[in-house]
């Protein structure tokens, strides 16, 4: 998908914001320390598709609507932020037809991003001994958006291809 075209780019983004919230809310299952959703896959594999920001869009302002609408409103500041900038940061090293070495590290990277941010977030409102809590809650949520994003990225980048070969990327 040649993501050159301003209008495409943005109903693409658009697409993927709704995509994040959607999988956010309903994708998933409610465990001790949180929920555990699609959301987060979603947005990885959209920042590794249509690069940094986009990316950021998609994580930042998906996930702030649905903890709005969720009935979360305490965190959507900390998740416009968070996965904001955790998009941002896969979008950067992962996107377009880069290495799956390189690919790896910006999911990573972007992974911690979203547990140091949320273990930031919890202890300010929480205190440190929610933290603790909420860190593996959280890691085990990145693992999935890892697994997910892997196995989504190619199934997208060819749904989005314009028939040009170029699945998207850039900034």
């Amino acid at each position: 998908m040649s993501m050159r075209g301003g209008t495409r780019r943005l109903v693409v983004t658009a697409m993927f914001v709704a995509l994040t919230t959607l999988g956010t809310m309903f994708l998933g299952i409610r465990g001790t320390t949180g929920y555990y959703h699609l959301g987060d896959g979603i947005f990885y594999a959209a920042a590794m598709l249509l690069g940094p920001v986009p990316g950021a869009v998609a994580g930042g302002l998906g996930g702030a609507i649905a903890d709005l609408l969720g009935g979360y409103p305490v965190w959507a500041p900390w998740t416009l932020v968070i996965k904001g900038a955790t998009g941002l940061v896969i979008g950067s090293l992962a996107a377009g037809e880069a290495a799956l070495g390189r690919r790896l590290a910006g999911l990573v990277l972007g992974a911690l991003i979203t547990v140091v941010g949320y273990a930031v977030a919890t202890t300010i409102l929480y205190g440190w001994a929610a933290a603790v809590v909420e860190i593996w809650g959280t890691g085990l949520q990145t693992v999935l958006g890892i697994a997910v994003a892997l196995a989504l990225r190619p199934l997208l980048a060819r749904t989005l291809d314009d028939g040009t070969g170029a699945a998207g990327a850039g900034g």
